[in-house]
């Protein structure tokens, strides 16, 4: 501490200030608060400014003065320089435990500059208890945790007891600190204290199993705190939540398992119920609800809940659905076999069993003479409505039910019932009206139904009829033919069909039950012109003769080598590579050097015809009989070209009649060429 400004202000006051003068002495410091432990020293502070040096420093203790002594109550400074602190040695709570207050006398006895300061208390310090629960008035210390049932409010309280000063009581769940506590102290005997905090409480299950701390700060404690701890036994009502073992989307009956859970989550522990909804009754109890496999009146809305001591769960519901293919088909008419008027009406009615719920398709089998049994989709739905029935509605009927499960179609049919139309003819036209070339003959056809059977077929046109089977110049009516059952196909036929055939033709048929008189319009056009058709010819023939000057052109201009072909298993192949017949001695001499292997004869005969042989006498199989044009293996032709008139040889035009005959091939034939065209073999 620096004494000097202190000192200063002694000499000051002593040398300079006059007997007698007023002083001005006041508080520079007071006594405080002051806590100590026992047998610990402490300083109890008391500062005077400006303080005579006729005034004296007094302690009192609990309003009464004490008495210095040395090695408990000493000075601390140098009271003559205004620091009147009191060192307390030795604290004990039995002498020194109280309130204190510093006093000044007044520097002279006229002199109005007294102090006394205000009481201040000095604690020696006493460790309380270690702090305890209690809950329902009941001390949990001993007990492991504490029963507490959630979301309701509970008072839960802690005591800690003879402490001096109070220990401060705080509240814990684990490591966050609880808010909202409100703490007492009372007065015991031998100025100890106890602390008593109360704490409500409202937890939840996630508070379950936690620990609940009070906690009493004191720094007469070792530590300067202590705890006490108890664990939470939160007590709650269930809670559910479902589970299922596998997509529950797409059962199949009789195929898929399936399982459910129903999880709880409770303190204590609860029983679990299932139920079906539509009924009150209750399932085993046990959280699995199992399908092995599942059925078709399994399927529905189920219902799971648990129930403890505290109370029930909501229940929660999951649904499923148990798909089966189409089945229990019923169809009516209920009949095998029903009769209908034509342009009547019937409805049709079709039901089947299935999840999910099938669709109906309506089928029609009609079967025919030329293609045999066919089957005709006629429409969908439960119910279908025939209106104005006609004979096209005949054959058998039925429905067929289906649906989808898990991507594949499921499909059964019913039986069939038999529909036979009865009434009037009808006859059908393929269209409206026909058109016909001239110069050909013209079939007119059209497809009648009768039940009962036509009693009279007529075609009709202008003043002429006829039946089945009659004939009138170029008209003529075959017999009908069968093409189902009761329906038939009438044609009328024109030959060498003319222009003046063009008008509208009418069927009549006529059975027990009514007529019927039906037309339809043809048109014969002219047939195409001669001229035009020979020029058309002739452009073509002069186009294939240029093509043909072109391609022999270029088989003169290449010079192919001869290939060898002709083995003693192969017959001779006689090839002509265009050359004219005027050179044809010389041709075959260059063709066939070693005559003596081969005969070639040319023979006139009487016009018209020429003879070419080629004769092979015996040769050993090594002989190359003849050489030929490089050809495809195993083709064997005559090619000649007539193109200039020889007196041994056909003409350059050959006449009806010519032939050549090839002796030897394989093959022999005969051609007959066109008078007046150019003759290729």
């Amino acid at each position: 501490m620096n004494f000097l400004p202190r000192i200063l202000l002694l000499l000051s006051s002593v040398f300079i200030q006059p007997q007698g003068a007023q002083g001005r002495q006041s508080f520079e410091d007071r006594p405080l608060y002051t806590e100590v432990n026992p047998g610990d020293d402490t300083i109890l502070l008391c500062r005077i400014f400006e303080k005579s040096r006729n005034s004296d420093c007094i302690w009192q203790k609990d309003g009464k003065p004490i008495r210095m002594q040395p090695g408990k109550y000493e000075w601390d400074g140098i009271k003559e320089s205004g620091d009147c602190s009191l060192r307390l040695i030795g604290a004990d709570i039995e002498y020194d435990d109280g309130m204190w207050e510093c006093q000044v006398s007044p520097s002279t006895y006229d002199a109005n500059d007294a102090l006394s300061s205000n009481p201040a208390r000095l604690i020696v310090r006493v460790p309380p208890s270690d702090p305890r629960i209690y809950y329902d008035d009941q001390y949990l210390t001993s007990e492991p945790s504490i029963h507490i049932p959630a979301g309701r409010p509970v008072r839960v309280r802690c005591e800690s007891r003879n402490g001096n000063p109070p220990p401060a009581l705080r509240w814990f769940i684990e490591e966050e600190e609880i808010p909202g506590s409100s703490q007492t102290n009372e007065t015991g005997n031998s100025r100890l204290f106890n602390a008593i905090s109360n704490v409500e409480l409202i937890l939840s299950k996630d508070d379950n199993q936690k620990n609940l701390k009070c906690v009493a700060f004191h720094e007469a404690y070792s530590r300067k705190m202590r705890e006490i701890r108890v664990q939470m036994d939160v007590l709650y009502a269930p809670i559910v939540t479902l589970e299922k073992n596998r997509n529950a989307s797409e059962l199949e009956a009789l195929v898929d398992d399936v399982s459910f859970r129903c999880l709880t989550d409770a303190n204590p522990p609860a029983s679990v119920y299932w139920r079906k909804a539509g009924g009150e009754s209750r399932y085993p109890s046990t959280e699995y609800l199992t399908f092995e496999p599942v059925r078709q009146g399994d399927e529905g809305t189920y219902f799971c809940m648990a129930q403890n001591d505290i109370g029930s769960s909501d229940e929660l519901s999951i649904s499923f659905e148990v798909l089966y293919p189409p089945r229990n088909m019923e169809i009516a008419p209920s009949s095998r076999s029903i009769d209908l008027r034509i342009g009547s009406s019937a409805t049709f009615h079709c039901s089947a069993d299935g999840n999910p719920n099938p669709e109906i398709e309506w089928n029609q089998r009609i079967l025919t003479e030329e293609e045999g049994e066919q089957i005709f989709s006629r429409g969908n739905g439960h119910s279908f409505d025939l209106n104005n029935a006609s004979y096209k509605d005949q054959g058998e009927w039925s429905c067929a039910a289906f649906n989808a499960i898990k991507g594949q179609e499921r499909k059964i049919h019913g039986s069939y019932f038999d529909v036979n139309m009865v009434g009037s003819p009808e006859i059908r036209f393929p269209l409206d009206s026909l058109s016909f070339t001239g110069g050909f003959d013209a079939s007119i056809k059209a497809l009648f139904c009768s039940d009962p059977k036509q009693e009279e077929l007529r075609w009709i046109w202008g003043s002429l009829e006829l039946f089945e089977g009659q004939r009138h110049g170029r008209f003529y009516v075959p017999p009908i033919e069968r093409k189902m059952r009761d329906c038939y196909e009438t044609e009328l036929v024109i030959e060498d069909a003319l222009a003046e055939d063009s008008r509208i033709y009418y069927l009549m048929i006529r059975n027990e039950e009514n007529s019927i008189r039906t037309g339809i319009r043809i048109s014969i056009s002219e047939p195409f012109s001669l001229s035009a058709v020979l020029g058309a010819g002739i452009s073509g023939l002069i186009l294939l003769i240029l093509l043909s000057c072109i391609v022999i052109l270029l088989l003169r201009k290449r010079n192919t080598p001869l290939c060898k072909v002709n083995s003693r298993t192969e017959r001779p192949k006689v090839y002509s590579q265009g050359a004219s017949t005027d050179n044809l001695h010389e041709y075959i001499e260059r063709s066939v050097p070693d005559l003596s292997s081969n005969v070639i004869t040319v023979t006139s005969l009487p016009p018209p015809s020429t003879n070419i042989t080629v004769q092979k006498p015996p040769l050993p199989p090594q002989k190359k009989v003849i050489p030929c044009l490089k050809t495809p293996p195993n083709v064997q032709y005559a090619d000649i070209h007539f193109r200039k008139k020889y007196s041994y040889l056909t003409p350059k035009k050959a006449t009806p009649g010519h032939f050549i005959n090839f002796n030897g091939l394989p093959h022999p034939s005969t051609v007959t060429f066109q008078s007046g065209r150019q003759a290729d073999v």
